[in-house]
């Protein structure tokens, strides 16, 4: 079977550990070696990631962008792809590690789906932590709510997806402007482009984002602030004015009672409340112009 070729963009900046974690998961793919390739955005890391690079050089062929100010992951995935001439772009973070057979699973469901932006199923890799299990069940019941048909989908974490390269270009590549929500806003212009979306469950990466309270709520003020901007941007698109997905919330507030035990239940079920909080001061400092 033709093993299509990739390139892996990982945009990072100052988790040179997380990083080392990731790539240490890259070099274990079993896909063939000389079909794949990795570049790195370092988005203004304090220190140079030359020497967390430099022990897999020998065994990938990574290429390492420097960006001599931060621009954020948008502009840094854009730079990753500037100049590549492979059938595919796989994006994720460095803060995740990849199955061993992560990219074998992307080829495999473009292989029946060759021209679609392919998501894959992202893990919690820090179950113990509370917030970090609530940042991953936003997404988790995002999937369910956005993705009911998994051939017709409509929402990807920039984390976890892959498409062809040649589209990614005519759709414009991300928005760079955005800080949060580029990926919504990716995959809105991706569909309003005529192109298709689906899930690739065998596609799996584990997501180890810790995370206090303090950072769970500055995510979700950030989240708060780029849904604001796109659903603004949905409503310059045509889709009118914005109204809240209330069978979404339902579904949010609702995961923790059917899927958590004991106690858990209501630290969890307080948590989904306290980001979707944040993320309403997030709505409405933005909204304001704060």
């Amino acid at each position: 079977m033709h093993s299509p070729r990739f390139a892996i963009v990982i945009p990072t900046r100052k988790r040179p550990k997380q990083l080392a974690a990731c790539l240490n998961a890259i070099g274990a793919l079993t896909y063939p070696r000389d079909r794949f390739q990795v570049v790195i955005v370092d988005d203004h890391s304090d220190e140079p990631l030359d020497d967390v690079v430099a022990p897999w050089r020998d065994r990938l062929n990574i290429r390492l962008l420097h960006r001599n100010e931060p621009v954020g992951p948008a502009a840094a995935r854009n730079a990753g792809i500037s100049g590549l001439d492979t059938e595919y772009v796989a994006f994720t973070d460095d803060d995740c590690t990849v199955d061993s057979d992560w990219l074998t699973a992307l080829a495999e469901h473009f292989r029946h789906h060759p021209h679609h932006l392919v998501g894959g199923q992202t893990r919690n890799a820090l179950s113990n932590n509370a917030c970090s299990t609530t940042s991953q069940i936003l997404v988790e019941v995002a999937y369910a709510f956005y993705n009911t048909d998994p051939e017709d989908a409509a929402f990807f974490a920039s984390n976890n997806m892959a498409m062809p390269l040649a589209l990614l270009h005519c759709v414009g590549g991300f928005d760079a402007a955005w800080r949060t929500a580029e990926d919504r806003d990716l995959c809105d212009r991706w569909r309003r482009a005529g192109h298709g979306m689906s899930y690739a469950p065998g596609a799996v990466l584990h997501h180890a984002h810790a995370l206090t309270l303090r950072a769970l709520w500055r995510q979700h003020v950030a989240y708060g602030r780029g849904a604001y901007r796109y659903h603004r941007a949905l409503s310059q698109r045509g889709a009118g004015p914005f109204r809240p997905a209330l069978g979404f919330y339902r579904r949010l507030f609702a995961h923790p009672w059917s899927h958590c035990h004991g106690l858990r239940k209501l630290t969890i079920f307080t948590l989904l409340v306290y980001s979707q909080v944040a993320n309403t001061v997030g709505f409405a400092l933005e909204k304001i112009g704060w």
